[in-house]
């Protein structure tokens, strides 16, 4: 009769501790697919979903793996117990490889596993190649997560030594992140204090899991591929109109804070329009392109090139003086005019200058002072920058606008025949004389 009473109270008890665990798991997944869907930072999902499943599984370490400059998977957010080395940075690999299911054959001759994880089956499972069916009794897919319960004795685990080392893994769980089957990180938790039999409720749970971070990572990746579409010029690459006048306004503001000056640059591509008729709207894009590229190549990290519209570009240079900002528009000048656009030849731009407080007192006129001295360029001749100061600033110009600073860049000099002694008129690249 004891030992009767006593299996019931077994069982009750493997019962109740089987309930209350799938009630902890279940509170978890719904904890995460709140995060992943009132969340669009992908920083704070992954670092909530780290703590909680470390915590969950009372794991001493969990990671999540993604591709970035340094790696092709690289431990990107981290959780792990207290008197644990951080193992932010560190790579799976050493080498560059190519982690696609599909890929799998040319990335290793033989054993292709990731921490365990049979990529070759993996890029078979929805095929019908002859890969043996999971067994029913399964509780979990193996080719969608591995479970090494001793590191140092595991085969699969040799050719991860130096991440095991550095993340001091006795035992682990792996799954990978996939997104149209293609691996797009790794989760993984590891014991650390020695070999560790997983479970397997709490293999399912890691799996589970990565399913929704791998839902969230695709989300994330999509988002800022649209919120970079929304501020960006499709033919340039530059920044768009409406983030031009956003950022400018910003600028302006911080400039005020900082008590310094901030200029602003208005660039136009010269005779675009001739371009188009004699070449074909192909090659006048490809003018385009080659300004956009010149921007990006010369300016500073904290200047911000837009396409303000058409031929014409915009640059906010800020912490920036009225002088600083000519040289630098000067130099943009010298650049392109040097620069060879394939079916055309070389180009020009005219640039016109302003600088905030000391020529404008808002954004709006800021702009308009910096496109008054791109309008005096183009009619003096094109190919140079003009900086006009208005009347209140320059009391001996008598009511006109004249430049206080101005570098001539001659149509000649962008690859033009010289004016020789005997009279014969120079001709620019788009076979004009000066005075047309």
């Amino acid at each position: 009769m004891v030992t009767r009473q006593l299996t019931v109270a077994m069982q009750h008890a493997h019962l109740y501790y089987y309930t209350r665990t799938m009630a902890e798991q279940e509170m978890l997944i719904n904890q995460i697919v709140r995060c992943v869907r009132s969340s669009l930072d992908l920083d704070t999902i992954l670092e909530t979903v780290t703590r909680e499943l470390c915590a969950a599984i009372s794991a001493d370490r969990c990671q999540i793996l993604q591709p970035d400059a340094s790696g092709p998977l690289v431990v990107s957010h981290e959780y792990c117990n207290q008197g644990l080395r951080p193992t932010k940075g560190i790579n799976l690999y050493a080498q560059e490889i190519n982690f696609s299911p599909s890929q799998t054959e040319a990335v290793f001759a033989a054993g292709n596993f990731l921490l365990g994880i049979d990529l070759e089956k993996l890029s078979r499972r929805n095929g019908d190649l002859g890969v043996e069916r999971v067994m029913k009794e399964q509780p979990y897919d193996p080719w969608l997560v591995a479970v090494i319960n001793n590191t140092e004795a595991d085969a699969r685990a040799a050719a991860f030594r130096y991440f095991l080392l550095s993340s001091e893994s006795k035992s682990l769980i792996a799954a990978p992140l996939l997104s149209a089957n293609r691996i797009i990180g790794l989760l993984v938790v590891h014991q650390c204090d020695g070999a560790r039999t997983w479970r397997s409720g709490e293999v399912q749970l890691v799996a589970a899991i990565a399913d929704q971070l791998a839902l969230a990572v695709t989300q994330a990746h999509l988002f800022a591929q649209v919120k970079y579409q929304a501020i960006t010029d499709g033919l340039t690459g530059l920044y768009n109109h409406v983030y031009f006048q956003n950022r400018l306004a910003e600028e302006l503001r911080l400039s005020d804070r900082k008590g310094l000056p901030c200029s602003l640059l208005m660039l136009d591509l010269d005779l675009l329009k001739h371009i188009n008729d004699t070449y074909g709207h192909p090659v006048g894009d490809a003018a385009i392109r080659q300004v956009a590229t010149a921007l990006k190549t010369l300016l500073r990290s904290g200047d911000t090139a837009a396409r303000y519209g058409g031929e014409e570009f915009a640059i906010i240079l800020p912490e920036t003086s009225l002088l600083e900002a000519a040289l630098i528009g000067d130099r943009l000048c010298t650049h392109i005019a040097n620069a060879q656009v394939p079916g055309l030849g070389q180009i020009t731009i005219s640039v016109g200058a302003a600088s905030y407080p000391r020529q404008a007192k808002d954004a709006r006129e800021l702009i308009a002072k910096a496109d008054q001295a791109l309008y005096e360029a183009k009619k003096c001749g094109r190919n140079q920058l003009w900086i006009s100061e208005s009347v209140a600033e320059n009391a001996t110009n008598n009511g006109e606008s004249v430049p206080e600073f101005r570098v001539t860049r001659r149509l000649a000099l962008a690859g033009g025949r010289k004016e020789d002694e005997s009279g014969v008129e120079s001709r620019n690249v788009y076979g004009q004389t000066r005075a047309e």
